[in-house]
């Protein structure tokens, strides 16, 4: 009860509620916890509750924690991954926890981090046709756009927030919109990207919708006072017209900023080395592809604290080598070491029989055989 129970259940009220409390960084983290409470599922909340449950008076290193989680919770949201997907990525996050328990700011957790690929993609999709997601999945992305803009000032009741286009879906005939958007195919290019919506906090309205610039700043975007209740709102009511350029301009900005607030590189390689992970019976490796067949184990790679039956006496003994030469001590790689076959790496490392093509995989869930191929 003392060491699980009330510890871990003081993890997730904390979490859960956003009443995380500490002397310093304790309204940057409830912040961050409360976009984390706004996204559709909870599967983030197992690292979250393991983390505040071993990191209880490190509030420093729970600030960078939590910004790294509510951006992996975010691209996992924003791209539409499935529930397969993101419990196994969360699941690296546990695994590295557990055999990592030192973890400290100096020493950070690395699988909650993006991958190239993954930021690559997360990029994709916040420069993309946005207004044709979910409710949740768009909601999400505008919202925390503003909050970037607003530094945290806005208050998004789902009851009354809505998104909004700038350059109507249906212009008039003859209506301002066509005489500044005549090409109905750069229309459609731009019509649900991130730089034409806005935030509102009233209902739909489809005549207003229609309104020309200037009317439509006046009479939809503000309300009675002139004002508006979003940082995004505002930049748009301060633009003079919305002409193509204007908002060519806009996505740029916006997609800098959210690069910016999300700590994603917009100039990653192109072909950046891949990374596979494996977390069998207690293991947590790290590998990468070799020359022809071979498999390079990375140094700090943790292997399962005993064998099974299945696990043939070849590797058994090989295990057992590479114990007494040094290779491994205490169950954690002590330098790189390179092995024959990705197989023979899984076997030794997870103390049981596997198929290493399968069970090596990505961060993001690619297995090793479908990426490099032999």
């Amino acid at each position: 009860i003392d060491k699980i129970l009330t510890p871990y259940t003081k993890a997730y009220f904390a979490a859960k509620n956003s009443q995380y409390l500490a002397a310093s960084h304790a309204t940057e983290i409830n912040a961050l916890l409360s976009w984390l409470n706004k996204i559709e599922n909870y599967d983030w909340m197992p690292p979250a509750i393991k983390f505040l449950t071993e990191h209880p008076n490190d509030s420093t290193y729970a600030l960078w924690f939590f910004q790294k989680l509510e951006r992996l919770a975010a691209y996992l949201l924003v791209t539409a991954q499935d529930v397969n997907h993101r419990v196994d990525r969360y699941k690296w996050i546990l695994a590295e926890m557990s055999s990592n328990p030192a973890n400290c700011l100096s020493n950070p957790l690395q699988t909650i981090d993006l991958t190239p690929n993954e930021q690559r993609l997360f990029i994709e999709c916040l420069n993309g046709n946005i207004y044709s997601m979910t409710p949740r999945r768009r909601n999400y992305i505008v919202q925390r756009l503003d909050s970037f803009l607003a530094a945290g000032g806005a208050q998004y009741d789902a009851k009354i927030f809505t998104i909004e286009h700038v350059l109507p879906q249906n212009p008039a005939p003859n209506s301002e919109w066509l005489q500044l958007w005549p090409d109905a195919d750069e229309r459609g290019y731009w019509l649900n990207r991130i730089a034409n919506l806005v935030p509102l906090t009233r209902q739909h309205n489809a005549a207003a919708q229609n309104y020309d610039f200037a009317t439509k700043k006046r009479s939809y975007f503000q309300t009675k006072g002139g004002v508006t209740s979003y940082a995004l709102t505002t930049q748009v009511i301060n633009c003079i017209s919305w002409t193509p350029d204007v908002v060519k301009q806009r996505q740029k900005d916006l997609l800098s900023l959210f690069c910016s607030q999300w700590d994603l590189s917009s100039s990653l390689p192109d072909a950046p080395e891949v990374v596979f992970h494996l977390a069998i019976r207690g293991s947590n490796a790290t590998g990468i592809a070799g020359t022809d067949s071979d498999f390079i184990v990375k140094a700090g790679s943790r292997i399962s604290p005993d064998v099974t039956s299945s696990c043939h006496s070849t590797y058994l003994d090989m295990r057992k080598d590479l114990i007494r030469q040094g290779v491994i001590v205490n169950q954690v790689f002590t330098r790189d070491y390179t092995f024959a076959s990705v197989s023979a790496a899984a076997v030794v490392i997870g103390g049981r029989s596997a198929n290493g093509r399968k069970e090596w995989t990505t961060l993001d869930g690619q297995p090793y055989g479908k990426i490099v191929g032999r």
